[in-house]
């Protein structure tokens, strides 16, 4: 009998992670980085066994060039949120965004190579491999809203570049805030939404956010 095959969707690689402080930790399983087996059905789909590069793909949109930056310190996160693509292709999907086109949209470099990028077989699409785990949607939606669009609202106690608190007479490094008010509970809306509409909301959300800021690392 064959063995069950352990990642089949994004569901399978985001169960498999440990999720802390925002981060969706991979396994360190004495490996360079987040990856699965090459030979893999999901990998040979998806043209990559890069694990962070594949839940990209499946909960953003796919991402030009070969590159993603990583803008988050902790080890093995592959939260698709904590990476953004390069400075420089973000800037492009400003470009298309302020032209009122689609900003995540295949850029001009990746037209020619679009019937390269996948490899479906009958019946599979990229939609049917996108996130379903109620749970997991709701963590992802979560960790989307802080980090946003390039990274900016990721806990500065998650990567290396933040400021030390140093005290002073006017400035105490420990503040104590005021308590808020509970406040009522959002009746929710009638209308019922698929998984991919709040994942499409989110993107495009962010677009309309200011330009990213530079920085992060290399994944």
């Amino acid at each position: 009998m064959s063995r069950p095959l352990k990642y089949r969707n994004a569901d399978g690689l985001l169960n498999n992670c440990t999720i802390k402080h925002g981060c969706f930790i991979w396994p360190d399983a004495d490996m360079k980085a987040p990856v699965i087996s090459p030979a893999s059905p999901l990998a040979k789909m998806l043209g990559t066994n890069s694990v962070a590069r594949m839940l990209f793909i499946l909960c953003r949109h796919i991402p030009a060039g070969t590159r993603l930056v990583k803008r988050c310190d902790t080890k093995f996160c592959v939260n698709p949120y904590h990476h953004t693509e390069p400075t420089s292709i973000m800037r492009q999907r400003m470009t298309l965004r302020d032209n009122g086109q689609d900003p995540f949209a295949l850029l001009p470099s990746q037209m020619s190579t679009e019937h390269l990028m996948f490899n479906f077989p009958e019946g599979v699409t990229l939609g049917s491999l996108k996130p379903r785990d109620p749970e997991i949607v709701s963590a992802l939606l979560d960790s989307a809203s802080i980090a946003g669009f390039d990274g900016k609202g990721i806990p500065k106690s998650l990567t290396k570049t933040y400021d030390v608190p140093v005290a002073s007479p006017d400035k105490p490094v420990f503040v104590i805030r005021k308590r808020k008010e509970a406040e009522p509970a959002v009746k929710p809306d009638d209308k019922e939404e698929s998984i991919d509409d709040f994942f499409d909301m989110l993107e495009r959300g962010f677009a309309a956010r200011k330009n990213p800021q530079k920085g992060g690392m290399s994944a």
